[in-house]
C-alpha cells in the first residue's frame, strides 16, 4: 500500500487533493506519520504538495510542515528542524488567522527546544533566553497566539504547560501555563488533557494536593499524574504507589512512553533492551519488575522507592536541567555518552537521580578555577565517602562529571606566567576536599612543598607543561581511586533505608513444606526490648514493630517479599535484657540463588536496621525422604509460633545457659505411615578443643554420650508431615556448637539430614 494511502485513509486520491480541502483532523494525520521512519518516502509525500508560496489553502502548508517535522524527528538533523519551522512561519505569514498554523509552529519550536536551547549553544543560549528568542520561548509565543485566535482550543494550552514543565526552573512560565489552562476551561474547552496538564503544572510548582484534585480523569495519563502527586505528599506514599501500579496495569502506548521517560535516566542497558523488545503487555510487567527489584535492593517498600525517585526527579527538574544537549568536547567527562547525551539533565541531575541528595556539596570559588562542585556521599558499604567532581567546562553552563579534580582549573591558567594564581587554585581545590578524602590532604601537602619551594627564577626557566605534569602526577593516584570508586558507585541507582538510629536484632530464616509440595519460609526475629518504644494503652503496653522480609532470585530477578507491622501487647513493660519475639511466614519459590534483606524497625522511636545475606530456599516437591530446617525454642511470654497443632516460643538468639532446657523442633516428609525410621542427633563444637572434653552430660537422661539415637514408627499428620519435638537439656561448657539431625528410613536406607548452630553462654 502506498504510504499516502496509509496516511490519508479518507477516500481521497492523493495528499495534494486532501490538502486543498477544509480543515482536517491533523492530530490523526500526525499520529499516522509517527508510524513511519522512511525519510525518502516522507520526502516523496511532501513533493506531492504545493510549495508554501503556491499553496491555495492552509491545509497544504500544515500537511507539509507536519511531514517536515516528522523528518526532523527521524533524522535529528538541525537543518530539518529549521525547514519544518520555516514552513510553519511561511504559513503564519499567509494564513495568520488559522490557529493550527500557529500551533504547528509551536510544535516545531518545541521539537527544537527538546534538542537543546539554540541547537547546542551554551553561553549564547542565556542571552537568547533573556531576549525571548530561544526555541522554547518562541514555542510558547506561537501557542499563545493560537489561543488568542481560539480561546477554547485545548491543545495550545496543553503544549504551553508541557513546555513549562520541561523547564521546571522557570516558575513564571509555570504560572503562565496555569493561566492558559484556566482560560481554556473558562471558555468551555475542558478536556482530560487539560486536567492532566494542569496537574503536571501544579506538581511542578509543588502544589501536590491541588494536582491530585485536578488529575481526576479516568484515563491512564490522568491516573499517572495523580499517582505522582500522591507520591510527593508526605504520608500518602502508599496510596500513590497503589495508584501508580493501577495505572501501569491499564497503560496505553502513549502513556507508557510518558511513564518510561520518568525513569529513563536510571534504566540499566539490559533493562532498556527489555523495554524496547516488549509489547504493551510486556511493558506493563516491565514496570512491576523494575520497581520490585529496586525496592528489594534498597530494603524499602515499593512505595518508599517510588516516592524517593519522584522526589529526586522533581528536584532535578527544578535545579539541574541541561542547557545544551550537545555537551562539550574533551576526554575528561566521566559519564558515558550513552547516559548523558540524551538526558534532559546535566550530570549533576543524573547523579541526583541515581544516588539521591548528597550529604555535602563542596565548591571552590576562586579566580583561576572554573565553576565546580564536589558531591559527597557516604559509601553504602561503610568504607568512607564516595565523591563526584563536576565542572562547567569550556564556557558551558552545564556541569559535567569530570575524571580529575584538576579539570576544574582554568585551561589557560599558566603555572609559569601566573604562578601565584596557579599555585593557589591547585592547593585550594585539594584542601577544600581534604576533609572528605584524606588522599587530597596528602597530595596538597606534597604540592605545597614542591610548588611554593621553587624559587621564582627556577620557575621561569621551567616549561609550563612540565609543571602541569608534576601536579597531575602528584594527584593522579587519588584521582585514579576516585574514578574507580565513582564508576562502581554508578553501576546502579541506589537508595538505602534510613533510620534515626540503629536497632540491633537477631533473626533466622527457616523453611518448611507447605501443601502440594510447596515451600514456606518463616523469618524469626528477636528484638531487644530496650531498643523499642512502647505505647501505653488501657493499662497495657503495645510494642509496634515494622517487619520486612525481602527475597530476590539473582538469576531471574524475581522478588518475593512480605511487609507487615506487628503489635505485641504486654501487661507490663519489657525489661532490659528481654526480647520481643516475632515471626513472619510467606510462600517462596525454591532457589539456590537467593539473596535476602530482613528489616526490623520501631516506628515509635524511629530506630531500625537492615540485615543482608544469601540463602538456599529448599525444594520440598520431591518424593524422597526429607527433613525441614531445625528450630530451637524455649518458654517465653513475649511471642509464640504455631506449626500444625503445636505452639512454640521460638528462641533467638540461639543462646542457652548451662543446664537450661530447650526444645528442638523439625518436620520429616515422605515417610509412609507405620514405616520404621531412626533419628540421630549429634552435637559437635564449632571450634573443637579442650572444652569438648569437659562435657559432663548431654540431653535428658544424663548419659555422657555425644550421640542420641531414636527408633520410631512413622505417624504422619493429615498433611503428611511428621512433627518432632525433642526436649533437651545441656550442661555443655560455654562455646558455639553445631547440631546435626539425620533421619534414616529403616527399610530402604534412605537418609535426610539438616543442621543448625547454637551457643552456650555463662
Amino acid at each position: 500500500m502506498l504510504l499516502a494511502a496509509v496516511l490519508f485513509a479518507t477516500g481521497a486520491d492523493s495528499v495534494a487533493a486532501q490538502a486543498t480541502g477544509t480543515t482536517r483532523d491533523w492530530f490523526a494525520f500526525r499520529d499516522s506519520l509517527a508510524a513511519h521512519t522512511d525519510v525518502a518516502a516522507l520526502h516523496r509525500l511532501q513533493a506531492q504538495l504545493p510549495t508554501p508560496g503556491a499553496a491555495a489553502s492552509p491545509d497544504a502548508l500544515i500537511a507539509r510542515g507536519l511531514i517536515r517535522l516528522r523528518v526532523y524527528e527521524v533524522t535529528g538533523e538541525s537543518v530539518d528542524g529549521e525547514l519544518a519551522k520555516d514552513v510553519f512561519e511561511r504559513g503564519v505569514e499567509r494564513f495568520s488567522r488559522v490557529a493550527w498554523m500557529h500551533y504547528g509552529l509551536a510544535l516545531a519550536q518545541q521539537a527544537r527546544a527538546r534538542a537543546g536551547p539554540g541547537e547546542g549553544l551554551t553561553v549564547g543560549a542565556s542571552l537568547a533566553e533573556i531576549l525571548g528568542r530561544d526555541p522554547r520561548a518562541r514555542a510558547r509565543a506561537a501557542a499563545q497566539r493560537a489561543l488568542e485566535i481560539d480561546p477554547s482550543w485545548a491543545p495550545p494550552a496543553v503544549l504551553i504547560a508541557e513546555l513549562a514543565v520541561e523547564d521546571g526552573r522557570d516558575r513564571s512560565a509555570l504560572e503562565d501555563a496555569k493561566l492558559a489552562l484556566a482560560g481554556v476551561r473558562a471558555a468551555g474547552g475542558e478536556t482530560p488533557q487539560v486536567a492532566r496538564a494542569l496537574a503536571d503544572v501544579q506538581t511542578a510548582l509543588g502544589e501536590y494536593a491541588e494536582a491530585e484534585t485536578s488529575a481526576a480523569g479516568t484515563d491512564a495519563a490522568s491516573s499517572h499524574a495523580r499517582a505522582v502527586a500522591l507520591l510527593l505528599q508526605a504520608g500518602r506514599e502508599g496510596e500513590g504507589a497503589r495508584t501508580y501500579f493501577a495505572t501501569v496495569d491499564v497503560l496505553d502506548g502513549i502513556t507508557a512512553e510518558r511513564v518510561y521517560r520518568d525513569v529513563e535516566t536510571i534504566v540499566a542497558p539490559d533493562e532498556a533492551a527489555d523495554w524496547r523488545a516488549a509489547d504493551l503487555a510486556g511493558r506493563r510487567l516491565w514496570f512491576h519488575r523494575f520497581w520490585g527489584r529496586r525496592a528489594a535492593g534498597s530494603a524499602v517498600t515499593e512505595a518508599d522507592r517510588l516516592a524517593e525517585h519522584y522526589r529526586r526527579l522533581a528536584l532535578a527538574r527544578r535545579e539541574y536541567l541541561r542547557n545544551s544537549r550537545r555537551g562539550v568536547d574533551g576526554a575528561g567527562v566521566l559519564l558515558s555518552e550513552s547516559w548523558s547525551s540524551g538526558s534532559p539533565f546535566d550530570d549533576r541531575g543524573i547523579i541526583l537521580l541515581r544516588r539521591g541528595v548528597p550529604q555535602q556539596i563542596v565548591e571552590t570559588r576562586l579566580d583561576g578555577v572554573l565553576p565546580n562542585e564536589t558531591w559527597v556521599y557516604a559509601d553504602l558499604a561503610g568504607r568512607g565517602n564516595v565523591l563526584f567532581h563536576f565542572a562547567a567546562l569550556r564556557g558551558s553552563r552545564d556541569y559535567n562529571l569530570v575524571s580529575s579534580l584538576l579539570e576544574a582549573l582554568e585551561p589557560k591558567l599558566d603555572p609559569v606566567l601566573d604562578k601565584v594564581r596557579f599555585d593557589r587554585a591547585v592547593l585550594t581545590l585539594l584542601e577544600d576536599r581534604a576533609a572528605f578524602e584524606p588522599g587530597y590532604q596528602a597530595a596538597a601537602g606534597r604540592l605545597r612543598s614542591l610548588l611554593l619551594s621553587l624559587p621564582a627564577e627556577e620557575v621561569r626557566v621551567r616549561d609550563a607543561t612540565e609543571i602541569r605534569n608534576l601536579v597531575k602526577r602528584t594527584v593522579e593516584r587519588v584521582d585514579a581511586d576516585y574514578r574507580q570508586e565513582a564508576r562502581v558507585a554508578l553501576a546502579a541507582d541506589v537508595h538505602a533505608a534510613r533510620f534515626d538510629r540503629a536497632l540491633a536484632f537477631h533473626y533466622d530464616l527457616v523453611t518448611f513444606r507447605a501443601p502440594f509440595g510447596r515451600t514456606d519460609l518463616t523469618a524469626l526475629f528477636a528484638v531487644p526490648a530496650q531498643d523499642l518504644g512502647a505505647q501505653e494503652a488501657a493499662a497495657t503496653f503495645v510494642y509496634p514493630v515494622n517487619i520486612s522480609v525481602i527475597l530476590m532470585d539473582t538469576l531471574t530477578d524475581a522478588v518475593i517479599r512480605r511487609d507487615t507491622m506487628q503489635r505485641v501487647t504486654t501487661p507490663a513493660p519489657l525489661r532490659a535484657g528481654e526480647f520481643l519475639r516475632l515471626h513472619v511466614t510467606l510462600p517462596v519459590t525454591p532457589s539456590e540463588h537467593t539473596v535476602y534483606r530482613v528489616v526490623a524497625a520501631s516506628p515509635a522511636i524511629g530506630s531500625g536496621s537492615v540485615e543482608t545475606g544469601a540463602r538456599t530456599l529448599r525444594d520440598y516437591s520431591g518424593l524422597e525422604l526429607q527433613i525441614s530446617d531445625l528450630v530451637l525454642a524455649t518458654a517465653d511470654s513475649a511471642g509464640d509460633w504455631t506449626r500444625g497443632d503445636l505452639r512454640l516460643a521460638l528462641t533467638l538468639p540461639r543462646r542457652f545457659e548451662p543446664g537450661r532446657p530447650f526444645t528442638l523442633f523439625y518436620e520429616i516428609y515422605n515417610l509412609d505411615a507405620d514405616s520404621p525410621y531412626r533419628t540421630q542427633i549429634r552435637v559437635d563444637p564449632v571450634d573443637a578443643g579442650g572444652a569438648w572434653n569437659a562435657v559432663k552430660r548431654l540431653f535428658g537422661s544424663g548419659s555422657p554420650r555425644i550421640d542420641l539415637r531414636f527408633d520410631d514408627i512413622a505417624a504422619p499428620a493429615d498433611d503428611g508431615a511428621i512433627r518432632q519435638l525433642r526436649n533437651l537439656e545441656s550442661e555443655l561448657p560455654p562455646g558455639r556448637y553445631r547440631m546435626r539431625v539425620t533421619v534414616t528410613h529403616a527399610a530402604t536406607g534412605q537418609r535426610a539430614e539438616n543442621e543448625t548452630t547454637f551457643e552456650v553462654i555463662r
